[in-house]
């Protein structure tokens, strides 16, 4: 026994209305930008990170069995909990936490580089 297809306009109907007004708020974005003045801001700031030692504040926590679990090993993910401060010493004003992953994106350790995101 045959089976017929069943197509619905449903989708691409309602896909192509989507589009249709992401495009219109869009421009209307761009429109009101015109009068906005972008300001610069140049920050600097001294993250604290410290791989070792009893006050760690980048530990290993998924890594290969059998490894040595560290930043330039692939497949090793960390977790940071770092100082943010004014300056470089521990003594500076302190601005917040640096919380986040650190990973090697790429097998290759030649052509890679840690791979940091923070929160």
């Amino acid at each position: 026994m045959a089976t017929k297809a069943k197509f619905s306009l449903v989708f691409p109907v309602s896909s192509a209305i989507f589009l249709v007004m992401l495009l219109k708020f869009a421009s209307t974005i761009l429109a009101a930008d015109d009068k906005v003045v972008i300001k610069e801001t140049k920050m600097t700031v001294y993250l604290h990170d410290y791989a070792g030692g009893p006050n760690a504040t980048s530990l290993p926590m998924v890594g290969f069995p059998g490894k040595l679990w560290s930043l330039t090993q692939f497949g090793t993910l960390f977790v940071s909990d770092d100082l943010i401060t004014q300056g470089p010493e521990l003594t500076s004003p302190m601005l917040g936490r640096g919380q986040g992953t650190a990973r090697l994106p790429c097998a290759n350790q030649n052509l890679s580089r840690p791979f940091r995101v923070f929160n």
